[in-house]
């Protein structure tokens, strides 16, 4: 191997693997095949051995290394898994980008399809990912070019269904990924988010508030007593009336998975979220208790 391994061997058995700056050392060196290699050995580190290592810096460099041999694929892969190692949202946002870029790349160049005001590049001008300039200018073609695309989706029909609102987070949540990864802000994306964000709060608060009014109402008859004979009895459910009891518990479902996805795009509204999927759970309860109640008892008075 080069001078930076013979170095090494002066001081440590053969087979040490490198530090954290002997990796950076070598991808300044362009030993780009070295440190995928010794990258893909010390991942597989374990409890004090893996703490030695910022695991997120090592995919980033492993990363970097896979895009200068031109491989896009585990380039992209790589900046995936950083992206899950990543303790702040921008450096994830940043890796997500990076993952789609190397992915949408020709040979490390990116040829825009648009052109925007905010990006002052011309459709189809190719843009080296690994300048870092013209990746700056890349990232954000990409962006522009992203949110081209999902244009369409990001339209919230006037009488939007929770399941329409979902349909247009789907959509808005990763563009907001690439705006942030690819500008530092998420101001545009933020707007769409935000009233998606309000609209489907009071979407799934008011269903709530519907159904939980509807299962009493069907509790409260099913228990009603009526005189058969000497005795009295509960009225009971219809099939109808259980058939609704079921839809309302699924429909709970529905709900708390809509929640658990807003949750998951818009952290900033957890509490709120959190809060409906509770009652969206409370509510499943207490559909399927008063389904699966015991109405076949007699009694000898109403």
């Amino acid at each position: 191997m080069g001078c930076c391994t013979a170095a090494l061997a002066q001081t440590r058995p053969a087979d040490a693997l490198p530090s954290t700056d002997e990796l950076r050392r070598a991808f300044d060196e362009r030993k780009y095949k070295d440190v995928v290699r010794h990258v893909a050995k010390l991942l597989q580190f374990k409890g004090e051995a893996a703490a030695q290592y910022d695991r997120h810096e090592l995919l980033v460099l492993k990363a970097e290394s896979h895009l200068r041999l031109g491989d896009a694929e585990p380039a992209a892969k790589a900046f995936e898994e950083a992206a899950g190692a990543a303790t702040d949202e921008p450096a994830a946002a940043t890796d997500c980008a990076m993952a789609l870029l190397a992915r949408r790349a020709k040979q490390n160049f990116y040829r825009p399809r648009t052109t925007t005001p905010a990006s002052a590049v011309a459709a189809g001008e190719g843009l080296s990912i690994l300048d870092p300039a013209g990746r700056k200018l890349a990232l954000r073609a990409l962006y522009d070019d992203e949110r081209d695309a999902a244009k369409r989706r990001l339209q919230v029909p006037e009488r939007a269904s929770l399941a329409d609102l979902v349909e247009v987070l789907d959509a808005a949540a990763p563009l907001r990924t690439i705006e942030l990864g690819a500008t530092g802000a998420t101001g545009e994306s933020d707007q769409v988010i935000e009233p998606l964000v309000d609209r489907a709060q009071k979407l799934m608060k008011d269903e709530l508030k519907s159904m939980s009014a509807r299962v009493e109402k069907l509790d409260k008859a099913a228990n009603k007593k009526r005189k058969m004979g000497s005795a009295y009895r509960k009225r009971g459910l219809s099939a109808e009336e259980m058939a609704e009891l079921r839809e309302i518990a699924q429909a709970c479902e529905r709900i708390r998975a809509a929640a658990q996805r807003f949750n998951d795009a818009f952290t900033s509204d957890a509490a709120k979220f959190s809060t409906i999927r509770t009652d969206a759970q409370e509510l499943h309860e207490r559909a399927e208790k008063v389904l699966s109640a015991d109405y076949t008892g007699i009694y000898d008075r109403d």
